[in-house]
């Protein structure tokens, strides 16, 4: 009896010096690389290995971020269309069905290639479009979808997709055009068994053009013959002029929030939401700015106590370690879904706004959403040796690590205030000249308008901020901010 109880204690005390051994070995690969998280407990406890893992948390990064950042119906030319609520299920019908065109598409030739200003003539038709803050290359393409054959696809990327579910004559026959920076490129497609058909898209066409409640906007060049506005733009210049807005509140993360000078238990809540469970490798100091400093031999982090967040990679980085553009959003994406006041919130998001691309790494831009509307960013730091920001998040990585991260941490809520506020075209064109003057703003007829969207804007403060709707005007050159005028 007493030698099978020696065998045991043999065994559990194996089984210690085991998990004891994975647990330094998680820190120390922590402690010299910025790489997958080494939560090794959390690998056991969802029954699957550290490979299979990795896939599902890919397949949540493709789902959170590879999003259009607007979905438009159109009923034809000199017929209303319709912004399709990123709330609603009809987005994500319509984005599920858009994402098998566009993997079929990138996966076989076109039939037909465009120059780029045939895109106007496009979005007359009766059509459902899809618009991306950026073109995405083809080989993020191929991450995103998860299908390699993508990259080898005869476009560049796409900046914008149009389905026109009628143009055939075939009824089993859809059409699809995809667009990228220079030109556009025709495919056609059999409609997939157990998705939408011809009918199908006729009948989501009906129940718009039949919903009163709905917001219905022009197709500026449409009624206006303006050179210098983009032939996709959209306003509204008939119906209903008023749109309902909740407010939005900013606030610091509540770990941020203290009149005193942080402590060691204040310090441990920021390395919790910042570093989560690699926080065991970082040393770690403060100053009586609240300053803080988590920090390896190949990683440091400073996060100031306005939320400002500033991480580089000390090791210096190969050009041979760039690898491709899927490996290293992967990446960016996993230095930003680990801090939990970014990947807490369902309703508050990141989009991915603009990617660029260097010898040695890439640089990736991101921007919070709150519900499915934008918030621009216009923060100019506090501290002498920092730098504007224009982005929520700025983060330059190649294929092995985050080389540099720097952004705003905050917390977004839905304020309890809604309000109606004037979305007519022609007083969103007088408010403009209102707060930038005729000097800055231009002529109509004179200034080149890309884009017009509603968003929330935010600026420097360590208060709480209650964020009302503004306009975006976007233009080659800068982009205008103008409050919406409520009602």
């Amino acid at each position: 009896m007493g030698l099978v109880w020696k065998e045991r204690l043999k065994i559990w005390i194996l089984i210690t010096l085991i998990i004891t051994s994975l647990m330094q070995v998680g820190i120390l690969w922590n402690y010299q690389n910025y790489g997958f998280p080494t939560d090794v407990f959390s690998v056991f406890s969802l029954g699957m290995s550290t490979s299979n893992s990795l896939e599902d948390y890919e397949r949540v990064i493709r789902d959170k971020y590879f999003l259009p950042s607007k979905i438009i119906l159109s009923a034809g030319y000199d017929n209303p269309r319709w912004i399709v609520d990123r709330q609603s299920s009809d987005y994500d019908e319509l984005w599920q069905e858009a994402r098998f065109y566009l993997e079929s598409a990138m996966l076989s030739k076109p039939v037909q290639r465009l120059d780029a200003d045939e895109w106007g003539r496009l979005m007359a038709a009766r059509s459902v479009i899809f618009e991306f803050s950026s073109n995405i290359s083809k080989h993020l393409l191929a991450w995103f979808l998860d299908e390699s054959g993508v990259a080898s696809g005869a476009i560049s990327g796409v900046y914008k997709m149009i389905i026109l579910p009628e143009e055939n004559l075939n009824y089993n026959l859809n059409t699809v055009y995809l667009r990228d920076e220079s030109s556009i490129y025709k495919y056609i497609i059999q409609f997939p068994e157990g998705m939408m058909n011809r009918n199908s898209y006729g009948a989501l066409f009906s129940r718009y053009e039949k919903d009163e409640n709905l917001i219905q906007y022009t197709l500026l060049k449409e009624k206006y013959n303006i050179d210098s506005i983009g032939k996709d733009v959209l306003g509204v210049i008939k119906g209903q002029g008023y749109k309902r807005y909740n407010s939005i509140v900013c606030n610091l993360p509540e770990i941020f929030k203290t009149g005193d000078i942080y402590d060691s238990s204040d310090v441990d809540k920021i390395a919790d939401a910042v570093l989560g469970s690699e926080k065991y490798g970082y040393d770690r100091s403060w100053d009586s700015d609240n300053t803080i400093e988590f920090k390896t031999l190949n990683n440091i982090y400073r996060i100031f106590n306005d939320g400002l967040l500033d991480y580089r990679f000390l090791s210096g980085a190969a050009a041979s370690d760039k690898g491709s553009v899927g490996d290293a959003f992967l990446k960016a994406a996993m230095f930003l879904e680990q801090m939990e006041p970014i990947s807490s919130n369902p309703d508050v998001g990141l989009s991915l706004t603009k990617i660029e691309e260097t010898h040695a790494y890439y640089r990736f831009y991101f921007d919070y959403t709150v519900s499915g509307i934008p918030v621009v960013v216009d923060y100019k730091p506090q501290h002498a040796d920092e730098a504007n920001l224009n982005n929520a998040f700025v983060i330059e990585a190649n294929s092995k690590n985050v080389l540099k991260g720097y952004g705003i941490l905050r917390k977004f809520e839905k304020g309890i205030e809604s309000k109606l506020y004037n979305i007519m075209f022609t007083d969103l064109i007088n408010d403009a000249y209102q707060v930038h003057g005729y000097s800055e703003f231009g002529s109509v007829s004179g200034i080149i308008i890309n884009d017009i969207k509603s968003a929330y804007k935010v600026e420097y403060s360590t208060e709480s901020q209650v964020l009302a709707p503004v306009w975006i005007i976007t233009t080659p050159d800068r982009i205008y901010t103008i409050p919406m005028r409520g009602k």
